[in-house]
């Protein structure tokens, strides 16, 4: 928790949409401009931190970086033995439930992705990853995929990029996992909250 209350209002990097209270930017997940939530205040780093960058190692820059903060928590879906090797103190770490994606909020998320793909692939690297993401066989769930580049490639208007979020939210928002998270956030009532999805290149989508 960082040196300051809890009272944090988030507002969209688009700069088009109301600010929302830490609540309703973890539920909304995007803003009605679609923009990434931020807090709107944060400490900025000194300017000899920037200078010295470059000498510095991933986790050297992730201590200084936290440096204003009371305490983190590290909210994780991997088992806590794999922080071994954290030790500093002011850093809770928090073993999570796995959340598993049922096939509604797949189909969705897929249909989601793969329209915003088709509606700005003429920007950098969105065509290849268009191309690279068509299955390769006949499985299942690869005729699935195939008839959703098919619809997409038509119907990939904003309205309906935004109505497949809006499926694939309500599709897992009722999850026994997924409201745990939120009970757990609810309690813990952090002023800021950092997102990472990055998947590890050994995990593979099946």
């Amino acid at each position: 928790m960082p040196r300051n209350d809890n009272k944090m209002k988030y507002y969209s990097l688009n700069h088009n949409a109301p600010k929302v209270s830490f609540e309703e930017a973890v539920i909304q997940g995007l803003a009605t401009d679609k923009g990434l939530y931020f807090p709107e205040s944060i400490t900025p780093l000194k300017a000899n931190f920037f200078e010295n960058i470059e000498n510095l190692s991933n986790e050297e820059i992730a201590f200084e970086a936290i440096k204003q903060f009371d305490s983190v928590t590290l909210y994780s879906g991997l088992p806590i033995s794999a922080y071994d090797a954290v030790s500093q103190s002011g850093i809770i770490i928090k073993e999570l439930d796995v959340y598993v994606e049922s096939k509604p909020v797949w189909f969705f998320r897929k249909w989601k992705e793969v329209a915003h793909l088709q509606k700005h692939q003429s920007f950098y690297g969105m065509k290849d990853n268009l191309l690279t993401g068509y299955p390769k066989n006949n499985s299942a769930r690869a005729a699935l995929v195939k008839l959703i580049y098919f619809f997409t490639k038509w119907i990939h208007s904003d309205a309906s990029i935004l109505l497949a979020e809006k499926l694939q939210f309500l599709s897992f928002s009722k999850n026994e996992i997924t409201q745990s998270y939120l009970k757990l956030l609810r309690e813990d009532k952090p002023s800021h909250l950092f997102f990472t999805h990055q998947r590890p290149p050994f995990l593979k989508e099946k």
